[in-house]
């Protein structure tokens, strides 16, 4: 907070005549494809992730109430 009352401040009026460059519209596309690819694979981990923590809560109480017995994994 400090440190952005210290920058100068820009006017609209400043930056009006700056030509901004744009990418051609398949290239936003391009973009666009990718970005939802990767929204949708973080979607998909998050979900499998909620399932391996429940899945996790249930194996734990199942070994934490004797339920399930390891003693044949450790040897």
């Amino acid at each position: 907070s400090l440190i952005i009352s210290l920058l100068p401040r820009i006017n609209l009026g400043d930056i009006s005549s700056f030509e901004i460059a744009l990418p051609l519209k398949t290239e936003q596309s391009k973009v666009a494809k990718i970005l939802l690819t990767s929204d949708h694979s973080i979607d998909q981990n998050k979900l499998l992730k909620q399932k391996l923590l429940s899945l996790k809560r249930g194996l734990m109480e199942d070994l934490l109430t004797g339920k399930v017995c390891v003693n044949s994994l450790i040897n």
